[in-house]
């Protein structure tokens, strides 16, 4: 599952503020991230644990024109369903299942990365 959100004007801080526990708190909150590549500015790429075992990685691209930041995000992870690290087994229904827990992730990251661009300082 990827995404990718504009954020207007070159947000200063953003990178940091993406990896901060409490922004990963307001999208994440049944997830662990375990950071494994930490790019400063240019983003991070991490394990997932909790109700999903994964990969997600979040880079970020600055734009002149119009001046911002495009914020890509990418998810690949399996439901546990309990919180247990072993994937559920992959029928019909789990895969629907899985869609629509990733989507639902993709939402909150996608709403929050919003909120936290209007708490930015803008650099116009």
């Amino acid at each position: 599952m990827e995404a990718e959100t504009f954020v207007p004007g070159a947000a200063a801080g953003l990178a940091p503020a993406l990896a901060s526990p409490e922004h990963l708190a307001r999208w994440a909150p049944d997830l662990v991230l375990h950071p494994w590549d930490d790019r400063g500015e240019e983003g991070v790429r991490a394990v997932v644990s909790g109700v999903l075992v994964g990969r997600v990685e979040w880079w970020l691209e600055r734009v002149e024109v119009p001046p911002g930041v495009h914020v890509h995000f990418w998810l690949a992870a399996t439901p546990t369903g309990d919180g247990r690290r072993r994937p559920r087994r992959a029928g019909w229904l789990q895969r629907r299942h899985q869609r629509l827990l990733l989507q639902a992730h993709l939402r909150r990251w996608q709403a929050a990365l919003r909120g936290l661009a209007d708490q930015l300082p803008q650099d116009r």
